[in-house]
């Protein structure tokens, strides 16, 4: 996450779902880009409440990608676009207490909307990429700033970012 006067390691987490591309020109290979997958995201704050947090997330993405053969069997495919994500679950732990994040107590929203890009590189009917997801939204619905001087630290104005190593099957 990126908040004012945080600052957050990251942490692991996975993806599984399913993409599907239309192709959008006959003369160009553009394709809109759309699909359904479970997002798990995290971070971890240490020096100000020492808290590990994890956040599910159906998420949609939207957008559009472009395929540049470099042979018969080989093509980098970059993308772009926005995606829509809604929260199924996720909590923060600080010392042996959880909060669940979307209840009362955790304060964060369910929904979150961001930008997205990357580039997959295909072999035959494999590929691997990467990307990089950033939110756009406020994220947490208290928007509290704690500290009591000059120098406010705390969770205000919590966006998601996301750097996803991903590989992948095409059928």
């Amino acid at each position: 996450i990126t908040s004012y006067g945080l600052a957050s390691s990251t942490r692991p987490g996975y993806e599984i779902g399913v993409t599907d591309r239309i192709r959008l020109s006959r003369q160009l290979p553009f394709y809109f880009r759309t699909g359904l997958s479970f997002i798990s995201q995290g971070y971890e704050i240490n020096g100000f409440d020492d808290s590990r947090t994890t956040i599910n997330y159906l998420q949609i993405p939207a957008g559009i990608d472009y395929t540049v053969a470099l042979g018969k069997q080989f093509a980098l495919v970059p993308c772009a676009g926005f995606y829509y994500a809604v929260g199924i679950g996720g909590k923060r732990k600080i010392g042996n207490e959880e909060t669940s994040i979307f209840s009362t107590e955790g304060g964060f929203s369910r929904h979150d909307m961001g930008f997205l890009c990357g580039i997959d590189a295909a072999f035959g009917c494999f590929k691997i990429g990467a990307a990089y997801q950033i939110g756009l939204i406020n994220i947490d619905k208290t928007d509290m700033i704690y500290g009591d001087d000059s120098h406010m630290i705390g969770y205000k104005n919590v966006k998601n970012r996301c750097f996803i190593v991903r590989m992948g099957v095409n059928f």
